[in-house]
């Protein structure tokens, strides 16, 4: 609206705030704004796990500060529990092309080789 030339900046806020006012504004401010970290915090993620998966690639394993060092557990077909090693260590390694027996890491706060 007002910009038939394409002379002005118009981003998806400013129409959201010249159709539907002020409120809906800033609550588009803030759900964009949202997604947008909440797309940075996965993109870090998963950059964190790609190189942990290429340091595990090259040396057999991957190592990190587990701040959450409780005991997973792998049930198997058969209903079987088994824990999974290195889950309860504040420090573990494990080889994460190898996922057979479980995660090590699977529900923990991990501070990886990966992140660093």
């Amino acid at each position: 609206p007002g910009n038939e030339h394409f002379r002005d900046r118009v981003e998806y806020t400013t129409i959201v705030k010249y159709y539907f006012g002020r409120r809906w504004y800033i609550a588009s401010q803030i759900g964009l704004n949202g997604a947008l970290q909440s797309l940075n915090t996965i993109s870090i993620a998963q950059s964190a796990q790609v190189v942990d998966n290429a340091v595990a690639l090259l040396f057999g394993k991957t190592c990190a500060l587990n701040f959450t060092p409780f005991r997973n557990v792998w049930t198997d077909d058969a209903g079987v529990r088994h824990p999974i090693a290195g889950s309860d260590h504040f420090l573990s390694c494990f080889d994460t092309h190898d996922l057979s027996t479980g995660n090590a890491w699977g529900c923990h706060v991990v501070f990886s080789i990966g992140f660093a």
